[in-house]
């Protein structure tokens, strides 16, 4: 429900009414999102992503939905190689994503 002179922030909003503080590595700007350039099948452990991110090892991905339901995964990077764009996991995906 929108009220008359308001906007609609969507559904992606940080809100605080407070103070706000995040903290971590700064990052390439370029870094924050990437999307799958290869499905990715349940079980596997490996896939590809964009080039020259400064992605490195330990880094936490959120792997997003390709359907409805709750497939989102929440995986960590063993390595990553910025020539190719391989992404290698500690662990498999559960779900299958689409690229």
């Amino acid at each position: 429900m929108l009220y008359p002179g308001t906007w609609s922030p969507g559904s992606k909003l940080i809100a605080s009414a407070g103070l706000l503080q995040m903290v971590g590595k700064p990052r390439a700007s370029n870094s924050y999102f990437s999307r799958l350039k290869s499905d990715v099948n349940s079980g596997s452990n490996e896939f590809y992503v964009d080039t020259d991110l400064d992605w490195t090892e330990g880094d936490r991905l959120v792997i997003g939905p390709t359907s409805y339901g709750d497939a989102t995964e929440e995986v960590f990077v063993s390595a990553y190689d910025s020539s190719n764009g391989k992404v290698t996991l500690t662990g498999a995906v559960k779900y299958y994503h689409f690229g």
